[in-house]
């Protein structure tokens, strides 16, 4: 029996590493993460489960497991995730915006200022909708926003839609915008 349990013990420790390195990830680290869905052929394991939770327990992350944890994959865990008593919100990774033209102000460094029409506007802003760390629940409505045409000569526009890992940018060019 030893020598299974030293198998189990190698594939626990490089899961755990595993974990380890995606908790400690900047994306990922400061989120307030409380469990981790064990799911899959180990997660039908005891032995392997209270391994995850012994090793997960320092960091405040309990480690969930559902009935028949081992078909769960193949029978979806999307349906499963979305169980609203197991899981009812996300938290977000990154804040989510668009780039877009808008009124200059003092929060606008100075190689976005324009002037158009005689209105003075900064370019390259970033419009957020969600904040980094920001919990949404499933099927959650996020604010609708107006945009308007530059002109009434204008017949279509298109939308970018960015990402950034800080929590307020305010240029789509910053460091850490994509």
């Amino acid at each position: 029996m030893g020598v299974i349990l030293d198998l189990y013990d190698e594939c626990t420790k490089t899961i755990l590493q595993s974990l380890n390195g995606i908790l400690s990830h900047p994306d990922v680290e400061g989120l307030p993460i409380s469990a981790v869905l064990a799911v899959g052929g180990f997660a039908a394991s005891d032995y392997v489960v209270n391994a995850l939770r012994n090793g997960l327990s320092q960091r405040g992350i309990r480690v969930l497991r559902p009935n028949q944890a081992e078909i769960t994959v193949v029978k979806g865990a999307v349906p499963f995730g979305q169980k609203e008593d197991i899981i009812y919100s996300r938290i977000m990774p990154y804040t989510y915006g668009v780039g877009c033209v808008i009124n200059f102000n003092e929060r606008h460094r100075a190689d976005h200022k324009i002037e158009d029409g005689g209105k003075v506007l900064a370019v390259n802003c970033f419009r957020k909708y969600v904040s980094r760390g920001q919990t949404v629940k499933l099927g959650e409505w996020i604010g609708q926003k107006p945009y308007y045409p530059d002109d009434d000569a204008q017949s279509s526009a298109s939308i970018h839609v960015f990402v950034s890992d800080k929590t307020d940018p305010t240029h789509i060019d910053e460091k850490g915008c994509k």
